[in-house]
């Protein structure tokens, strides 16, 4: 496990008593209810903000111009029972963030929040990890054009891992000059109809 700033606690006195007014008792709260939650929970400093953890990252809280946000960095794998989770800026990421905007948020919410961080540590507890994140495949128009007009490459393309038409999208799209994708993009038909892989190809 990475090691805890020494000093985390003094830089997050800091920068909270430099946080606005209205925010610092959100933020003291919310601290104060990840130690009362857990005592085991430890302060760090990690990309220059306060951030929490117990055999691996828990949270950070941290306070923007309109809310204080306390973020789960597994929080894709905790249930959102009470909804309390923001729905922005959610692909592709296992981050889960409540925004609070008031104290009074904070108090509705506080056995709430006590709830999500009990399943934070409990899955750092028994190693549990997100799945990793995959971005979407692009498959370029030439492709889909072409395919369109092989049924047997197109089934075939289809039904490849995620790992394999990623070889052949790269492949493709790596030619630089339009006759070289060309040459590759009969290849490429004349090898899915056969139902060979790029990988397979490449071992021969």
């Amino acid at each position: 496990m990475a090691k805890i700033d020494p000093q985390a606690s003094v830089k997050i006195d800091a920068y909270y008593q430099n946080a606005e007014n209205w925010s610092q008792p959100i933020c003291t709260a919310l601290r104060q209810l990840i130690h009362k939650t857990d005592s085991r929970i430890q302060e760090d400093w990690k990309w220059r903000a306060p951030n929490f953890c117990y055999m691996g990252l828990i949270c950070w809280v941290v306070p923007f111009k309109s809310h204080v946000g306390i973020n789960f960095f597994k929080g894709s794998l905790i249930e959102d029972t009470h909804g309390l989770f923001d729905d922005t800026g959610l692909d592709g990421k296992h981050n889960r963030i409540i925004k609070i905007t008031s104290e009074q948020e904070l108090k509705k919410n506080t056995r709430y929040i006590k709830q999500y961080l009990i399943k934070a540590v409990e899955l750092n507890v028994k190693g549990v990890k997100p799945s990793p994140i995959r971005p979407d495949l692009v498959v370029p128009d030439f492709l889909l054009s072409a395919l369109s007009e092989h049924t047997a490459a197109k089934i075939f393309f289809s039904a490849l891992a995620y790992s394999h038409k990623r070889e052949y999208i790269e492949w493709l799209t790596g030619a630089k000059r339009e006759a070289t994708r060309i040459s590759r993009l009969e290849k490429a038909l004349d090898m899915l109809n056969r139902g060979v892989k790029m990988h397979d190809q490449s071992r021969k």
